[in-house]
């Protein structure tokens, strides 16, 4: 996966800022918001989720997450790798550093090499994800979405494995495409967009030497939801 920030748009005293993450099959956007001047009490939900879970922090404490995309071991043969186990005993650590639980992960696509997973009941989420994020600090939400390696396989098995709460329940992944909405100690709020570019442009190819993307994408059956997924984007 190919990561390119395409937009960053910041102005000062707070007003807005914007973070566009553009991957070579995803696409994450970041929106901050200043805290309002009075915040109305909001009830979590998979779409917009307050800090219950942090109401007693400190209002000048940060918003933690982490995001990582690329990580989803090395393929069915080998579904851990040291350089995951090492990311996560990394995040972990930096969590305790910094005395702050994260509030969520933001899984952002390849999350099981070589070529996903086959169905809701594979072995690869226990071994890949479960097994190998178990430290206590990364025991909060991880948000996925799919990246080209898991439109590969059965994406619809990880969209499966998230709506029947299967292993610690951790995985969030409702659609292939949506939005959730964190709000910082501060009142602050940061709106996550998640959007799949591969239901939009179809499967990035190699051309030529390994890591360059061809011009012309590969057609995927996911495209046939595109449409529906702009209609959403521009609503």
């Amino acid at each position: 996966m190919l990561t390119d920030i395409s937009l960053l748009r910041h102005e000062r005293r707070g007003a807005a800022a914007a973070l566009s993450l553009l991957l070579a099959t995803g696409c994450v956007l970041l929106l901050c918001r200043p805290p309002p001047t009075a915040v109305a009490a909001q009830s979590p939900s998979v779409h917009n989720r307050a800090t219950s879970g942090r109401a007693a922090a400190k209002k000048d404490s940060p918003l933690l997450f982490f995001a990582m995309g690329d990580w989803g071991g090395g393929s069915r043969f080998m579904p851990t790798t040291r350089s995951q186990l090492a990311n996560g005993d990394g995040m972990a650590t930096v969590a305790s550093w910094m005395g702050v639980t994260p509030a969520f992960v933001m899984a952002v696509g390849d999350n099981f090499y070589e070529c996903g997973v086959a169905d809701v009941e594979s072995r690869r989420f226990a071994s890949t994800f479960e097994a190998a994020f178990s430290q206590p600090a990364l025991q909060v939400p991880w948000y996925a979405i799919a990246g080209n390696h898991d439109h590969c396989g059965n994406v619809s098995a990880q969209l499966a494995y998230a709506a029947q709460r299967r292993g610690t329940a951790r995985w969030r992944y409702p659609h292939l495409w949506y939005t959730f909405t964190e709000r910082a100690p501060s009142g602050a709020t940061v709106q996550i967009v998640y959007i799949d570019t591969v239901v939009l442009a179809g499967m990035p190819q190699e051309e030529g030497e390994p890591g360059v993307v061809a011009e012309q994408y590969a057609p995927h059956p996911a495209q046939r939801l595109g449409p529906e997924q702009l209609a959403w984007l521009e609503a």
